[in-house]
């Protein structure tokens, strides 16, 4: 039986480093490999050579020369990237994490009439355009973006993570997605058992959106508050992104603070399943990987203002915040609160094995091939 060529994009693949993209394409994968449906080339910029990749291939964009990943200046690839699809003749491309690459793998699917999906990451990805020279900042960035707003008008397919995510895709590009997808886990086994001291947990790459500084402040302020509470945090310095020495400075000074730097996502798991209470400070997300990890171990989660398709206060799985000062006050009262605290989480916990399971995979493999 003929099996469709199937090319898998990305910045990065997880064997150089595990961020949200990379878990979900992993997870997609290991379903995927198993049906024998595609033949399978994964093109990556950053990837671990040392890593043996099984039932499929990796090919790096640009021979190991990452001089201008860290500064988001993909749009540079684009010669070699066409030159690599066009070498390996995909039926079928999936390409995750918004930038240059996803306008040339669109140009190239319209091109030779190849079917493509684009998995939206964040919402920036479709509110942002070129011309906001005020929030998009650098010339780089602005070439960036006029990659994605041409693959947003014309790739074959578009999924989204979240109905709002849909809601500005019709708004600003007139645009219906194939489907809404949400990110994907496996359902963990086993009890989830909290021991003490409360644990408040944050976990991401440190990048500008993420906001890692106000962790450490809400670190300092819980144990200015109250004695008993241990604040985790977990994640890498992000290529590029500025302030990263004074991050590290303000983490080295925190009172109450564990910081573990990056971990694998097992390893994240475990202390996920000890935390009480996980804590997200970002200005700007998708559907993120690490709220549906934090439900699915019982953990609520109090949210400064990201609430995905308003799933938090709907569902009451944590709190929205909104400002720091609330913040520091919901972290304080989920942690004073242990019934409330327990009800949610198992709240919380409930609704994840039911939205976010593995099984959502199904719909991405009927939408590769072409359904």
């Amino acid at each position: 039986m003929y099996r469709k060529k199937l090319c898998i994009l990305t910045p990065c693949h997880w064997s150089s480093a595990m961020g949200g993209a990379e878990y979900q394409v992993k997870s997609l994968l290991d379903r995927l490999i198993p049906l024998d449906r595609f033949e399978i080339t994964y093109l990556a910029r950053d990837y671990d050579p040392s890593f043996q990749p099984r039932d499929y291939r990796i090919e790096g964009i640009c021979n190991g020369d990452s001089s201008s990943m860290a500064y988001g200046a993909f749009f540079l690839d684009a010669p070699r990237l066409w030159k690599s699809l066009h070498r390996i003749r995909p039926d079928v491309i999936l390409q995750r994490v918004g930038c240059a690459y996803t306008g040339v793998a669109a140009h190239y699917a319209v091109r030779n009439k190849c079917n493509m999906v684009f998995h939206v990451s964040i919402d920036n990805d479709i509110l942002l355009k070129a011309y906001d020279r005020k929030i998009v900042g650098k010339s780089i960035h602005r070439i960036e973006y006029l990659f994605i707003d041409y693959a947003l008008k014309h790739c074959p397919h578009i999924i989204t993570q979240t109905h709002q995510q849909a809601v500005h895709l019709k708004e600003r590009y007139h645009r219906v997605p194939a489907a809404v997808v949400p990110n994907f886990h496996r359902v963990p086994e086993g009890d989830i058992r909290k021991t003490d001291p409360i644990k408040v947990v944050w976990v991401a790459n440190f990048k500008p959106s993420k906001q890692p500084e106000l962790f450490v402040r809400l670190a300092d302020a819980l144990g200015n508050s109250r004695g008993g509470l241990q604040c985790i945090m977990i994640g890498a310095p992000y290529p590029g992104a500025g302030k990263q020495s004074e991050i590290a400075r303000e983490i080295e000074r925190a009172q109450n603070l564990h910081y573990l730097g990056a971990l694998p996502v097992e390893q994240v798991n475990a202390i996920l399943e000890q935390a009480h209470i996980f804590v997200n400070t970002s200005y700007c997300e998708g559907f993120p990987n690490t709220f549906i990890q934090a439900w699915m171990r019982k953990a609520p989660v109090v949210s400064l203002q990201w609430d995905p398709d308003g799933v938090i206060r709907r569902q009451r799985l944590g709190f929205v915040a909104g400002t720091f000062e609330r913040l520091v006050e919901q972290v304080l009262y989920l942690a004073d609160n242990g019934p409330l605290r327990e009800r949610m989480g198992q709240r919380a916990q409930a609704y994840a094995f039911e939205k976010h399971s593995d099984l959502a995979i199904d719909e991405y493999v009927r939408i590769l091939n072409g359904g």
